[in-house]
């Protein structure tokens, strides 16, 4: 005997949600623009830094090239010693290169230091153009030019120095490159984390918010009801959740009502009703959602009973029903009936679960199934098992 196919009513949204929500969207939607922007910043940088070092690298090894040992220096002191025109015309093309070069990396944008190492290398190229010029003359006339040796190593040495600056200059500017690179990587992975971090939290304060509105006070004050089924019944004999009897109130009140059926010959039902699957309902949607569940179903066991019947909660997720006159049996299958009714109309949230409110009931009878209020109860409990064991053997059946 089962009530079937119940739904949740959804309460009405608490009104900090919305508001989070907005919260949160608009922080995720910031940290994702400036995640986007700092990505492209860091694309548009890299790509220049490449371009710029690359640019300034080749400059550089194509200058080292024209006035090096392999170049201008080695040219022209051939051309000393070997006095081959040959020579001449090639260390006077060395030069000619060697300014146009100077003059591409003049193009790029330079530092103080940077200019004055290309002073420094134009200086020694007009020094060498002057002193080819002068060997020249004396190779024509067929004298010997003294010094001239002793200034190419000065001329040399100095464009050395002004290229190993330009060298170092530019070994500075890829290590601040590489640091603001770096500082836009840690920016982006900063924002990553502030994403993460706001819907880590904000996902956390939104369940909680959305918990604690389903969590509300029980609905049957135990002052109101008291006094229409258990006028007798002390405030630390009650349920304080739903307001009916607790366990102990039950086996004293229900040994009282047992005693005067007896006397009267009059028949007593005991019935056990247990809620299904509460235990999965609890873990899932939390015990506010429990609680409710408790509370309605207290409800319309207490709108059942007569004024004369017990209805106690004898466990978490177990209630007992005494009734005077009434036979266990029929009882228990109007009981479940009810149940069922009146729960398919109040629940809409458990379906997405793939949840249900059902309830089991089973039935015992004085005096055929027991004299004492302990067996009646036992036997009803065993009833409600069998119900239920019957239920689910029918679910998994197709029935």
């Amino acid at each position: 005997m089962n009530a079937m196919d119940s739904h949740w009513v959804i309460p009405r949204i608490d009104k900090r949600i919305p508001v989070v929500a907005r919260l949160m969207l608009v922080v995720l939607v910031l940290c994702a623009g400036t995640g986007i922007y700092l990505v492209t910043h860091l694309q548009q940088t890299w790509q220049e830094y490449t371009e710029q070092t690359s640019a300034r690298d080749q400059t550089l090894f194509r200058l080292q090239g024209l006035m090096g040992y392999g170049g201008l220096v080695h040219h022209f002191k051939d051309y000393v010693l070997r006095r081959d025109i040959q020579l001449y015309h090639a260390a006077q093309q060395n030069l000619a290169e060697a300014r146009l070069t100077l003059t591409d990396y003049g193009h790029f944008n330079l530092s103080n230091e940077e200019k004055v190492a290309l002073s420094l290398l134009r200086q020694t190229l007009d020094a060498f153009e002057g002193n080819l010029e002068l060997v020249r003359r004396a190779i024509i006339v067929g004298e010997a030019v003294p010094g001239v040796d002793l200034q190419v190593k000065m001329d040399s040495n100095g464009a050395k120095t002004a290229l190993n600056l330009l060298h170092q200059h530019i070994e500075t500017e890829r290590q601040e490159q590489q640091n603001q690179i770096n500082s836009l990587v840690s920016l982006i992975v900063f924002s990553l984390l502030v994403a993460l971090l706001v819907t880590l939290v904000g996902g956390g304060y939104l369940r909680f918010c959305y918990r604690k509105q389903l969590v509300v006070q029980p609905v049957l004050k135990p002052s109101a009801d008291k006094g229409s089924h258990l006028p007798a019944l002390l405030p630390s004999q009650c349920c304080d959740l739903t307001g009916v009897a607790n366990r102990r109130a039950l086996f004293e009140q229900g040994g009282r009502m047992l005693k005067a059926a007896k006397a009267q010959d009059k028949p007593f039902s005991v019935l056990v009703i247990d809620v299904d699957n509460f235990r999965r309902i609890n873990e899932l949607l939390g015990p506010g959602v429990g609680d409710r569940i408790l509370l309605d179903i207290a409800k319309r066991l207490k709108s059942y009973s007569a004024r004369e019947d017990l209805l106690a909660r004898i466990g978490g997720d177990e209630f007992a029903l005494l009734l005077h006159q009434r036979d266990a049996l029929a009882a228990a299958r109007k009981l479940a009936e009810m149940l069922h009714d009146l729960a398919t109309a109040d629940y809409q949230m458990l379906e997405q679960y793939g949840l249900m409110i059902s309830c089991s009931v089973g039935g015992a009878m004085y005096p055929d199934d027991g004299t004492d209020l302990e067996t009646l109860l036992k036997v009803a409990d065993l009833r409600m098992y069998s119900v239920r064991r019957q239920y689910r053997a029918g679910l998994r059946d197709g029935l």
